[in-house]
């Protein structure tokens, strides 16, 4: 089960990166399309890198890999 103070961080996490990236175009775009090839036609490129930072955080927890 996710705590409220969990939920909390990585909604914190994804509009903080989603502003940055808001502010700077090439950087989203790279974020978001690097390896991955281009972004689909009409993708807002500064949401999905901001998705692309939450999901890489989520990824290194180590919980993702540990059964309790």
């Amino acid at each position: 089960m996710i705590a409220s103070e969990e939920c909390a961080s990585v909604t914190s996490l994804f509009e903080k990166s989603r502003a940055r990236y808001a502010a700077d175009a090439k950087r989203a775009a790279a974020m978001a399309t690097e390896p991955l090839g281009p972004a689909p036609p009409g993708a807002d490129v500064a949401d999905l890198a901001a998705w692309t930072v939450v999901g890489n955080v989520l990824i290194n927890l180590d919980e993702m890999f540990l059964k309790r």
